[in-house]
């Protein structure tokens, strides 16, 4: 059974939703992935096992993603990506409010709640298998890394720490850059031990839950919109049933 579910398809591309925990892609043969799943559903169906993925989602993260069935799609998938004309947005849940912003001040939570804030940071990116970080402007080999947020909800766990819901808007696609930049706020995301959140065992809770591009067939635009489904997204369920109609 595929644990890749295909949410929509049609003769140039997939829309699927990638569980928490599973990847994308890997370089064993011997470990199934959303690439070698796909690929095996086509042949299965004696069509070419073409499969072009548009941009890629870090392995603890679950959500939707676009894949290209044909060179074609995928050179307008990718050309629109780098044109800016694939909008991502996440929820993610964060291991205390960004810094500004405190859960027990009624009035600065609601002044900021539903509010668009503009981030941008450098990046560092050092060789692989060490953590990206966030680095003075001007420092060599930076990259630029910016998104806008929305704080949507909060509340405490039982020993009184504060956890935010956060929908994020992606306007560059660095590796690890919201689970990154959300911790040079103060606020990691719940589940990142990597990036400062406390090692509780937690799954990540980040979900890429909304999906925006021009179709490379005919050029529409199409959405697609999902619920995060993992456990930490729970105690937020009356905030997001209420957003569902548009993220």
């Amino acid at each position: 059974m595929m644990r890749t579910e295909i949410i929509y398809e049609d003769a140039d591309l997939f829309v699927c939703y990638k569980p928490a925990g599973f990847a994308a892609q890997t370089a064993s043969a011997l470990q199934a992935d959303l690439v070698s799943e796909l690929k095996n559903y086509r042949k299965s169906r004696g069509e070419s096992d073409y499969i072009g993925l548009i941009g890629r989602l870090d392995q603890p993260v679950e959500g939707l993603m676009v894949i290209a069935k044909n060179p074609r799609a995928a050179g307008k998938l990718e050309a629109a990506q780098a044109a800016g004309k694939i909008d991502k947005y996440y929820l993610a849940v964060t291991q205390g409010l960004p810094k500004g912003s405190d859960c027990g001040q009624e009035a600065d939570f609601l002044d900021r709640k539903g509010k668009w804030i503009c981030l941008e940071n450098d990046m560092l990116f050092p060789a692989r298998g060490k953590n990206a970080r966030l680095v003075t402007a001007g420092t060599g080999g930076a990259k630029k890394a910016r998104l806008e947020y929305q704080l949507l909800d909060c509340s405490e766990t039982k020993d009184g720490r504060a956890l935010a819901l956060l929908r994020v808007h992606l306007l560059t696609g660095r590796r690890h850059q919201i689970r990154l930049q959300l911790s040079g706020l103060g606020s990691p995301i719940l589940g990142d031990s990597k990036y400062g959140a406390d090692p509780n065992g937690q799954p990540l809770a980040l979900c890429a839950c909304q999906l925006s591009f021009p179709h490379p067939g005919t050029g529409e635009r199409i959405s697609y919109e999902i619920l995060p489904r993992g456990t930490a997204f729970g105690r937020f369920k009356n905030c997001l049933e209420e957003g569902s109609d548009g993220i």
